[in-house]
């Protein structure tokens, strides 16, 4: 009894040793399986796959007004996606018609290399005969040429049978030509027979070769009455193709401002991103901008504004005017640039509007203008001109005029990204290549931001936490930009 109890023990002892191994060996196996999960994508996976299979992928890239990768993003628009179903069906309807034309194609090329091929052996034998007639020498160079040639006679496949229904040229030549190549191996066979009492030599011997040679001139009539009943359906497939890749130009019109994956922003919008990120050497990516965007302005569609086909935003997007004071958060605010609006003329509405309700925005604006006085972080020069802050809003002395803000008293953030205007003046850019550097368009704002962004990396430090408070003075707003960006970053942009 005593030993059973000991031996239980022992057991249990060892049980318990090896336990924390087969959780740890468990977790690693978690942790692999975890690795190999692929990440989700923001590409149309059907179309990509479909214009692949087709060939027909780099004509809808080159035809696209924005980037390699936003060309192929998914869109959820619904008269897009309307279109694009009928140009899947219509690369369906091309591909079904034209199968049977590139089947035939390819049973005409297959069998005109068959002909060339029995002819080529044909006249090797025949050439050889005239060099070396003495087709029962054991040294004859003939014999060798003949044996090659029915190696390669023995390489042509006769047709596959089509229960006696099919008379077409084509057929009918691929008939021929395995009747025809079986009659030469056995003529071939007969001269390099050393046992036949052969009394005949030299090209005299190949009794059978003039009349090979005009068969396989008939199969060549045959093929090329073929490829005539084949041209006209060559044709029609031709104008199908046409007819369908002439769709693309006004699909990608149509998708241009729709509803992609990427958290339902336009393709325009994450085109503007992904320039903007690879006009840059450093490595800012698509997804940091478009974390700022998304703050800063809700990718330019702030108080109702919208991003156009050429990134341009529009109503203009402005923040409150830096005063110290005299704008204030709330309906008071609203009132007071509702009446300078009024007495300027000026009908464009104004982000303003937003901040007459809270929201994760206004707060962003709120630490935003308060933090935008530092001149490193905003590469203001004018430091003269920055007062005292009030009621929250900085003081900054207007430095462009208003043409930029529409204020010539006070300045104010503009556009999409939220440039003060003589931060602007440093980093304007053209990101879209219309010859214009507009904070008011997505493209030359992104473009604009990336270069900042890239300053204040090479100034600040690499990290993005460091660097990204260059932009906007305030840990919660930087946080707010990397937990939106990393959202974006959980699934994958196409290649």
């Amino acid at each position: 009894m005593l030993r059973r109890l000991i031996s239980f023990a022992l057991a249990c002892a060892l049980l318990l040793a090896l336990l924390p191994a087969a959780v740890a060996h468990a977790q690693d196996d978690a942790g692999d399986e975890e690795e190999t999960v692929e990440p989700s994508y923001y590409g149309d996976s059907e179309l990509i796959e479909t214009l692949r299979g087709y060939g027909l992928l780099d004509e809808w890239i080159s035809a696209s007004p924005v980037s390699r990768q936003a060309s192929v993003l998914a869109v959820s628009s619904g008269a897009y996606q309307t279109r694009r179903q009928a140009f899947l069906a219509s690369l369906d309807s091309w591909a079904a018609r034209t199968e049977a034309v590139r089947r035939d194609q390819a049973r005409i090329d297959a069998t005109q290399a068959e002909v060339d091929l029995v002819r080529s052996a044909l006249v090797g034998v025949r050439d050889a005969l005239v060099v070396d007639d003495r087709l029962k020498a054991a040294d004859s160079e003939t014999l060798a040429t003949i044996a090659g040639a029915l190696d390669s006679l023995a390489t042509v496949v006769p047709p596959e049978p089509d229960d006696g229904t099919a008379d077409d040229p084509l057929s009918q030549a691929e008939v021929d030509l395995a009747s025809l190549a079986e009659r030469a191996q056995i003529e071939l066979r007969e001269l390099n027979d050393w046992d036949a009492a052969v009394t005949r030599s030299g090209v005299t011997a190949f009794v059978g070769f003039d009349m090979l040679q005009a068969d396989l001139r008939s199969v060549e009539q045959l093929l090329e009455r073929g490829r005539e009943q084949l041209r006209p359906a060559q044709q029609r497939s031709e104008r199908l193709r046409t007819s369908t890749l002439e769709q693309i130009p006004g699909l990608h019109s149509a998708r241009m401002l729709g509803s992609t994956d990427v958290n339902g922003i336009s393709v325009v919008t994450v085109d503007a991103y992904i320039r903007a990120a690879a006009g840059v050497s450093c490595p800012v990516d698509w997804a940091l901008l478009a974390g700022i965007g998304s703050i800063e302005s809700k990718h330019g569609r702030l108080g109702g504004a919208s991003v156009s086909s050429s990134g341009q935003v529009s109503p203009a997007i402005f923040g409150p005017l830096l005063d110290g004071g005299e704008t204030t958060r709330g309906s008071r605010a609203v009132d007071d640039q509702v009446d300078e609006q009024e007495a300027e003329g000026d009908t464009r509405r104004e982000v303003a509007t937003e901040l007459a309700a809270p929201s994760d925005l206004v707060d962003s604006w709120w630490y935003s203008f308060r933090s935008r006085i530092a001149p490193e972080s905003l590469e203001i020069t004018g430091a003269s001109d920055v007062e005292e802050e009030g009621n929250g809003f900085a003081v900054i002395i207007d430095s462009d005029g208003g043409r930029l803000d529409g204020n010539d008293q006070w300045d104010r953030a503009v556009g999409p990204m939220q440039f003060l205007p003589e931060t602007w003046s440093r980093w304007a850019t053209d990101g879209n290549g219309d010859g214009v550097s507009d904070p008011h368009n997505l493209y030359d704002a992104a473009a604009a931001a990336a270069r900042f962004l890239c300053y204040l990396r090479e100034t600040r430090g690499s990290s993005p936490s460091t660097y990204v408070l260059g932009y906007n003075e305030s840990r919660s707003y930087v946080r707010s930009v990397l937990s939106t960006a990393a959202g974006l970053r959980s699934r994958l942009l196409p290649e």
